[in-house]
């Protein structure tokens, strides 16, 4: 049925400016990567003491079929530490760097995205990292969340 897809983004070299007039903020309770649940991206693997953070706060762009997220960290993240996993109404990312291991997941997006399409970039320049989503459908999203 295509909810269980991984998908290896392509890294691409692209740049969303922060005041986009579609862009909307959001932030959320603060709480540690440990109270998560139904995790699907296994990070057994980091090195012992790496600090696991919830992701607090990113931006997305709703532009037609495309929706960007936009995530600022404060540390500089290599492409190949950027985890992600996208089916088709979910999305979960974890964002690792040197002691700190960022994570996002959204069990339930607002509506169906294309997972084959999805793509990373990372601009090492601006510590930001920005996850590329496609939409099923050209419909708007009011939020991220469903």
């Amino acid at each position: 049925d295509g909810n269980n897809t991984w998908v290896e983004p392509a890294l691409k070299h692209s740049h969303f400016p922060l005041e986009s007039e579609n862009m909307i903020n959001h932030l959320y309770e603060k709480k540690t990567a440990t109270e998560a649940t139904n995790r699907t991206i296994d990070v057994q693997d980091l090195a012992k003491g790496t600090q696991k953070l919830e992701i607090q706060s990113f931006a997305f762009i709703d532009n037609g079929f495309k929706i960007s997220i936009l995530i600022n960290l404060a540390e500089n993240i290599p492409r190949d530490s950027v985890r992600v996993r996208v089916t088709r109404t979910s999305l979960e990312t974890w964002l690792i760097g040197t002691e700190k291991a960022y994570h996002l997941n959204i069990p339930r997006l607002y509506g169906k995205v294309v997972p084959e399409r999805t793509k990373v970039t990372v601009n090492q320049n601006k510590n930001r990292v920005t996850l590329i989503l496609y939409k099923e459908k050209d419909s708007e999203w009011k939020f991220l969340k469903g």
